[in-house]
């Protein structure tokens, strides 16, 4: 579905602003309102400082060109806080932009049945040739970057958020921290709770 892809790209490029430049997105192919003006936003702010000024930035932005301001700043942290991998970012963009061929083909051959001139037509035809061309696109197969990012995040240092007590912070590597799900085992009446 395309909104699930509108939302998995805007997830991407607010955890990876950099990757913006690795994709071809009109901000015109996105449905739905909210994500265009997130991902309009993202196009727009300087990735410069960390995530946090980054994310209220986007947010200020997107705030600033909307008349109604349905986006909030935690809105915008929840997108954050959820990781997709960006090796798929080239095929959320494809799937977006097939999702918004078909919009336009579908509204053309509306316009078509109620008018159907030789340039109605055409544009039908054009735009039909256009999603043909989309579809033709092959996956090398290779992996090797999914891989060197799988190995990037195991060398990474979490972000330590909750401090708990000092022995078990040491067998958490330092607390806990985002993204994790912490479950504790052992014997009856041992003290997990």
């Amino acid at each position: 579905m395309s909104v699930d892809d509108e939302r998995s790209l805007v997830t991407i490029l607010l955890n990876k602003p950099g990757d913006k430049y690795l994709v071809d997105v009109d901000p015109n192919w996105l449905q739905n309102t909210a994500y265009r003006q997130i991902f309009q936003a993202i196009m727009n702010v300087d990735n410069a400082g960390d995530a946090d000024e980054f994310t209220k930035e986007v947010w200020n932005q997107a705030n600033a060109e909307s008349v109604y301001k349905v986006i909030t700043l935690e809105s915008l942290k929840k997108l954050r806080a959820i990781y997709i991998t960006d090796a798929f970012i080239n095929t959320f963009a494809m799937h977006i932009h097939r999702g918004y061929l078909q919009s336009m083909i579908k509204d053309c051959l509306q316009d078509s049945l109620r008018a159907p001139t030789p340039s109605n037509l055409k544009t039908v035809h054009d735009l039909i040739d256009e999603l043909n061309d989309l579809d033709d696109f092959t996956d090398s197969g290779d992996i090797t970057s999914t891989i060197d990012e799988i190995e990037s995040e195991f060398d990474k240092v979490p972000q330590i958020d909750i401090q708990t007590f000092p022995k078990l912070d040491a067998v958490l590597g330092g607390g806990l921290y985002a993204g994790c799900l912490f479950t504790s085992g052992g014997t009856p009446g041992t003290g997990k709770t």
